[in-house]
């Protein structure tokens, strides 16, 4: 990823935070937190819902 990212002159990312970003895009969309707790196989919405709105 790193070489992809230099070559195409992007800044470094982690695929963890494109989990964040993608569910952070499903919420904005009005998709139902359990279906994003279910996509990004998490077990407790909870924790989950206050990380997804800080970020």
């Amino acid at each position: 990823m790193n070489r992809f990212t230099k070559r195409h002159g992007l800044c470094h990312i982690r695929l963890h935070n494109l989990r964040h970003t993608s569910a952070t895009f499903l919420i904005n969309q009005s998709y139902d937190i359990k279906v994003v707790q279910e996509r990004l196989r998490h077990k407790n919405t909870l924790l989950r819902q206050t990380s997804i709105v800080i970020c």
